[in-house]
């Protein structure tokens, strides 16, 4: 039997430094960075850890997730296809610039593309 795809990414270690360099990116991308303006240091530190939680949870990691559903955690956002293009690629570059495998930085994304109609309201 194959190991869950958390052991195969290397772990709560892999998942936290791929969240950190993704949300980096993310902050400080023109387009992007509006979604994190005003935002506390408490909270910017309690959303990466929802990301890191959620990945782990997802993956077969034995993290509980408590945050909302991804639908609820985006309502209102206005998030577009455009955002959702950026946030993609930002998120497979930090996959690659930690070395992640291709079969799982592909079953990665696999999963993150599925939250896509949860994660847009403005196509």
């Amino acid at each position: 039997m194959e190991e869950s795809l958390y052991k195969r990414m290397g772990g709560y270690d892999a998942i936290a430094a791929i969240t950190d360099d993704f949300l980096s990116a993310l902050v400080n991308h023109p387009q992007m960075k509006r979604f994190f303006l005003g935002a506390s240091e408490s909270t910017r530190t309690r959303r990466r850890q929802y990301i890191v939680d959620f990945i782990c949870n997802k993956t077969g990691g034995p993290c509980a997730y408590t945050g909302r559903t991804m639908k609820d955690s985006h309502k209102g956002l206005n998030i577009s296809d455009s955002d959702w293009e950026i946030l993609s690629g930002l998120f497979e570059q930090s996959l690659r610039k930690y070395g992640l495998a291709e079969k799982e930085s592909g079953n990665l994304m696999d999963f993150i593309t599925s939250l896509r109609s949860d994660i847009l309201e403005n196509s």
